[in-house]
């Protein structure tokens, strides 16, 4: 079975027709790319390069945004400013959701219908298309690049996922779109390809190379179509799904009670791009982000922590070192507190009053997250949420 790995090939197709290849063998399509992010960007290059695919290609992405920080920042989608670069059309999904019901885009994308030339590809978009713009395009012709072995990490963060659960390996797939009502990432699954994760990855390593892996794999799909060679879907297995929500504050609060240094360590390494991990120290409302993040062996443990979030000075090293859930210990080159600037961990450990670390430690908090949504990949361990006396 073509463009679809082993252990799909191995499960029964769901009886539906072969996929159709264009009308006319050696054909072209038009392209109505969505994409949002620098995924996406990658994706569009690639696809822009490879003109024996496409025919017209139109890019669709979100609008102009203002940013209020320093004095109001207009935004601009990194897609919109590569289709410009590349001479592209570039059409804008509207501010409001309900305008997207009514979206309509110029020829050959205008009137009822499509046919099997208009082909809709999506990279990352971060949105759900309207159901108005889905059912003009034959279901065979919605296709999505994910970067993950879906059903794996279904959702809008599986890169980030990937890495924070530690995984040795992840992938990229080709699946369908589907409508709204149905859920992210649920069609079905036309090819798919392993890649293995570099060790030490972070979201800004990982991310061009299944960008890179993802295209690569897209327009091998789009070749065979056009050669008039069949290519099966698959359904996706139900029992293997799992989901990559999106990065918020309850993912990256430091969890000393509930996970070892290397977990913590994972998720620093996922989400530094985004939303760096952090704690609350003093009152429980100051924030400290924790950067440069590192697992202490065993061999060079502190010997004065004996808590899950206590932390010292290693006046050696410079580091912050944190004691962590299941006896490891985790090394802090550098903070930054809530309205500071980042700084080395040493000269704010110096800053910080000696009453507010007695006997030279101090005692991190999870502030509000008493009790956050353990995403479904964490290994919950034996000792408790709760802060102990």
């Amino acid at each position: 079975m073509r463009g679809i790995s082993p252990a799909l090939g191995r499960r029964q197709l769901h009886g539906k027709p072969p996929i159709k290849a264009l009308p006319v063998p050696g054909d072209k399509f038009d392209i109505l790319f969505f994409g949002g992010d620098e995924f996406s960007c990658q994706t569009l290059r690639k696809l822009e390069q490879a003109k024996d695919v496409w025919r017209t290609l139109d890019v669709v992405t979100q609008s102009d945004h203002q940013r209020a920080r320093h004095g109001t920042k207009t935004v601009e989608s990194p897609v919109k400013i590569l289709a410009q670069e590349l001479g592209l059309r570039c059409h804008f999904l509207p501010k409001e959701k309900a305008k997207m019901k009514t979206q309509t885009f110029p020829s050959p994308f205008d009137g009822g219908q499509h046919g099997p030339s208009q082909l809709l590809i999506v990279a990352s978009l971060g949105r759900f298309i309207a159901w108005n713009v889905l059912k003009r395009f034959q279901s065979s012709r919605r296709l999505n690049l994910h970067p993950s072995m879906i059903p794996q990490y279904r959702g809008a963060a599986p890169i980030q996922w990937a890495i924070a659960d530690g995984l040795a390996t992840t992938g990229v797939s080709i699946i369908e779109v589907e409508r709204v009502g149905m859920g992210y990432d649920v069609g079905d699954i036309w090819a798919q390809k392993p890649v293995v994760i570099p060790s030490g990855s972070t979201y800004a390593t990982l991310m061009p190379i299944l960008a890179g892996e993802g295209s690569e794999l897209l327009l091998q799909v789009l070749r065979r179509m056009i050669e008039g060679s069949q290519v099966d879907s698959v359904e996706q297995d139900l029992k293997r799904v799992t989901q990559a929500p999106v990065i918020d504050s309850t993912v990256v609060v430091a969890d000393w009670w509930r996970h070892d240094a290397q977990k913590i360590e994972q998720i620093a390494r996922a989400t530094i791009h985004q939303k760096p991990i952090f704690s609350y120290v003093f009152d429980g409302e100051t924030t400290l982000q924790l950067h440069d993040v590192s697992v202490i062996p065993l061999s060079a443990h502190n010997g004065l922590l004996k808590r899950c979030g206590e932390a010292t000075l290693n006046q050696v090293t410079g580091n912050l070192e944190v004691q962590c859930a299941s006896g490891s210990q985790l090394a802090v080159q550098k903070v930054k507190q809530s309205s500071r600037k980042l700084m080395a961990s040493k000269d704010w450990w110096v800053g910080v009053p000696m009453r507010k670390r007695p006997a030279g430690l101090l005692q991190f908090h999870m502030g509000p997250y008493t009790g956050p949504e353990i995403h479904p990949g964490f290994e919950v361990q034996s000792e408790p949420l709760t802060l102990k006396s």
